[in-house]
C-alpha cells in the first residue's frame, strides 16, 4: 500500500510539474505577445507625437506669416 501511494504521488506530483510547465509556457507567450503590443503602441505614440510636433509647427508658422501680413498691411495704411 504504501508503495502504491508513493507512485501515485509521484505520478501525481510529475503531472503537476508538467502542467506548471505549460502554464510557464503559456504565460511567456502571453507576456511576450504584451511586450510586443506595447512596443507598437509605443511607436504609434511616438509617430502620433512627432505628427502633433509638426502640426504645432504649421501652426506657428502660419500665425508667424499672418502677423507679418497683418503688420506690413497695417505699415502700409500708416504711411
Amino acid at each position: 500500500v504504501k508503495e502504491q501511494m508513493e507512485l501515485s504521488f509521484r505520478e501525481n506530483f510529475q503531472k503537476l510539474a508538467e502542467a506548471q510547465q505549460t502554464l510557464d509556457g503559456k504565460a511567456q507567450q502571453r507576456l511576450e505577445a504584451l511586450e510586443e503590443q506595447v512596443s507598437e503602441l509605443q511607436q504609434c505614440l511616438r509617430q502620433h507625437q512627432e505628427k502633433q510636433q509638426e502640426m504645432v509647427q504649421d501652426l506657428q508658422l502660419d500665425h508667424k506669416e499672418q502677423l507679418q501680413e497683418s503688420h506690413g498691411v497695417l505699415q502700409q495704411r500708416l504711411n
